[in-house]
């Protein structure tokens, strides 16, 4: 077929800008990535576009026309329609796999057993969900599971991403602060996003998988995670405060797994190497 060509929807900071790192040393791909900020010294193709600006961004993906999107900035219904318009209309003829990022989150309110890698159904209690976030990710997932772009879709219900370098200090924040034993601890899932990259650099390479799951082998609470960051650190760890804002609010033991991703790391093992990471560098 010759080179693909990759469009990453984001791609300059955390995840998509690791991806991009990543596959710029492949030369079987063409790779282009899309956002409102400038890049300095990148070494692929990338467009400064608003996706807010519709004509500007349809310009722009029709004008590269990829083999393959990774829509890492995808937070509402809105922006599926718009993509699978251009999809229905023939504007992207070289399609073949649209891959988004969505949320685990969507487990506070539906059962894992039923809905665990797969499609959602839709819910007259979703407009009543508070968290914005979560709603909008529900509800695109509901929007894409009905659009002719769902047959070439990979969607990826990410749990808390962590790494020593984690733009939103989540990380930090559980490595810097100790496990209160009055604080009721769900049992949840992690991933590391060197994991994501790796399990994108796989999903690029294959043909469309509908819904994953995709976490860490094993899983935690807070509990066991704050005794592991103390075995790890030489620091001193201060008290953990439950009012802590940069972690989302979990309602439910939300431990999901995937069996559509091979060689997923253990995930003590990730976080040690990441905590590791971050001594070192901090």
């Amino acid at each position: 077929m010759g080179i693909k060509k990759i469009l990453i929807i984001g791609g300059t900071r955390y995840i998509g800008l690791d991806f991009c790192k990543k596959m710029s040393h492949h030369k079987d791909y063409q790779l282009h990535s899309l956002s409102r900020k400038k890049i300095d010294g990148n070494c692929w193709r990338h467009h400064e576009c608003d996706r807010n600006n519709i004509d500007k961004f349809n310009h722009v993906i029709q004008e590269i026309n990829p083999h393959i999107i990774i829509d890492t900035i995808c937070f509402n219904s809105i922006d599926i329609e718009n993509i699978n318009c251009l999809y229905n209309k023939k504007k992207l003829s070289n399609l073949k796999h649209y891959i988004i990022l969505s949320s685990f989150f969507i487990y506070n309110h539906f059962d894992y057993k039923k809905f665990g890698e797969k499609n959602l159904e839709y819910s007259r209690k979703i407009e009543s969900i508070k968290d914005s976030y979560t709603r909008n990710k529900i509800l695109l997932e509901i929007t894409l599971s009905k659009c002719q772009l769902s047959n070439i879709s990979s969607i990826l219900r990410l749990p808390f991403v962590f790494s020593s370098d984690d733009y939103t200090y989540r990380f930090q924040t559980l490595f810097n602060h100790k496990y209160n034993q009055s604080l009721h601890s769900y049992s949840f899932s992690m991933v590391s996003k060197s994991t994501v990259v790796e399990s994108l650099f796989f999903l690029v390479g294959t043909n469309p998988s509908g819904v994953i799951d995709l976490a860490n082998k094993g899983y935690t609470n807070f509990k066991n995670l704050f005794n592991l960051m103390e075995k790890i650190s030489i620091q001193s760890i201060a008290n953990f405060n439950q009012s802590t804002k940069d972690l989302y609010k979990i309602e439910r033991n939300i431990c999901i797994k995937t069996n559509k991703i091979p060689n997923v790391p253990n995930l003590s093992e990730e976080l040690t190497k990441e905590a590791l990471n971050y001594l070192g560098n901090s």
